[in-house]
C-alpha cells in the first residue's frame, strides 16, 4: 500500500500502490503519520471519479494545521511549532525530524507530556538527550521527571513566557532550529 516513504524537513514523498495503481505522492506536510490519511483520501477521490493529476496536485498543496508540525522561519531561525501536540508518538516524530537538521544548534521548549505518565516523559527525555543541544523546560507538571532525566548541561527551567522570549532572543542565533513541543498553558 505505502512504499518508499521519505519523511524529512521538506515534507513527504511515498509511493501509493494497489493491485491496479501505482502513484508517486508528495506533500509539504511534516510527519510520516500523515501518509496513511492522505493515501486513503487519494484512493477515495479516485474511486469517486476525480482526475488523478488533480488529486496529486491537491495533496502537494496541503498546508499544516497551525501549531501541528508547522514549519516557520523567522529571524533566520528554523522553527517547528508543534505546540498543540501532546502525545509521545507525535513528539517523538517531531524530535526525529529535528534530528535531520544540520545547519545550527537544536533547541526544544517543552513541558513534557502533560496528560501522560512518568514512563512516557522519561522516553521523551531520552530522545531529547539524543538530539537537542538545549532543552527549556516549561510548566510544573513534569518539571522534576524531565530535570532528572535530561542531561544537566542541556536543560534550563523557564518560569514565564516573557523570560522564554528574552532567553530565545539572547541565546539563539541565526541558523538554529527551535522546536516548540507541546505547550504549557501556564508557567508555574
Amino acid at each position: 500500500f505505502i512504499k518508499d516513504l521519505r519523511s524529512n524537513l521538506e515534507g513527504l514523498s511515498w509511493q501509493l500502490a494497489t493491485e491496479n495503481l501505482e502513484l508517486e505522492c508528495q506533500s509539504h506536510l511534516l510527519g510520516s503519520f500523515h501518509t496513511l490519511n492522505i493515501s486513503l483520501c487519494v484512493l477515495l477521490s479516485l474511486e469517486l471519479g476525480l482526475e488523478q493529476n488533480k488529486v496529486l496536485k491537491a495533496i502537494s498543496k496541503l498546508e499544516p494545521t497551525q501549531h501541528r508540525l508547522e514549519k516557520l522561519q523567522t529571524n533566520y531561525k528554523f522553527i517547528i511549532d508543534d505546540s498543540f501536540n501532546g502525545n509521545l508518538e507525535g513528539m517523538l516524530e517531531a524530535i526525529r525530524l529535528s534530528s535531520l537538521y544540520e545547519d545550527g544548534s537544536k533547541i526544544i521548549i517543552t513541558p513534557g507530556i502533560i496528560e501522560s505518565n512518568e514512563e512516557s516523559n522519561i522516553k521523551l527525555a531520552e530522545a531529547i538527550n539524543e538530539v537537542f543541544d538545549m532543552c527549556y523546560i516549561t510548566g510544573a507538571a513534569n518539571r522534576q521527571v524531565l530535570a532528572d532525566h535530561i542531561k544537566h548541561s542541556k536543560r534550563k527551567r523557564i518560569f514565564s513566557k516573557k523570560a522564554l522570549e528574552m532567553i530565545l532572543e539572547k541565546e539563539t542565533k541565526p541558523g538554529d532550529l527551535i522546536l516548540f513541543a507541546n505547550d504549557a498553558p501556564d508557567f508555574i
